[in-house]
């Protein structure tokens, strides 16, 4: 199984390089404008999205299989495993809630994400990820002082 994985893990890496070569490398769409476009910026933009996805997939599908996993072995184990998305919904309403959806005044943009649930939904991501990256930084602190504590 190891094995197999290991070559798509390759597999992904080696389409990320060639891609990444392609848009730094591969020139650009008009070089006389005043910020030329890489020619390949889509297809990084599609791979990144795709990347992402397969990501998002796969924590979904291996934290199901866990908890069915543990709900066989030890039902209280698995209730514990709900805790966390739980919280993670907890915090995304709260960020929700926080979000500005008021329409942003930008030139030349003809775009329709401008709207109000897209903007909320802009920062809810932002605040969620705030909130997550403050809380990863506070219990490196404190494990690493409560692990100086003990010694």
């Amino acid at each position: 199984m190891f094995k197999g994985l290991s070559l798509f893990l390759y597999l992904l890496l080696g389409i990320t390089l060639i891609i990444a070569v392609l848009f730094y490398f591969g020139g650009e769409i008009d070089p006389s404008t005043e910020r030329p476009e890489p020619v390949y910026t889509d297809m990084l933009l599609y791979w990144i999205y795709t990347i992402l996805w397969l990501c998002v997939i796969s924590t979904v599908v291996f934290a199901i299989r866990k908890f069915f996993i543990k709900l066989k072995s030890s039902p209280r184990k698995a209730a514990k495993l709900i805790l966390v998305p739980l919280a993670l919904i907890i915090v995304m309403t709260v960020a929700w809630s926080f979000g500005n959806g008021s329409p942003l005044q930008m030139l030349r943009y003809e775009g329709k994400e401008n709207i109000y649930f897209w903007l909320k939904v802009t920062d809810m991501f932002l605040y969620t990820i705030y909130f997550l990256l403050g809380m990863g930084i506070l219990s490196v602190l404190y494990y690493n002082i409560k692990k100086a504590l003990q010694k």
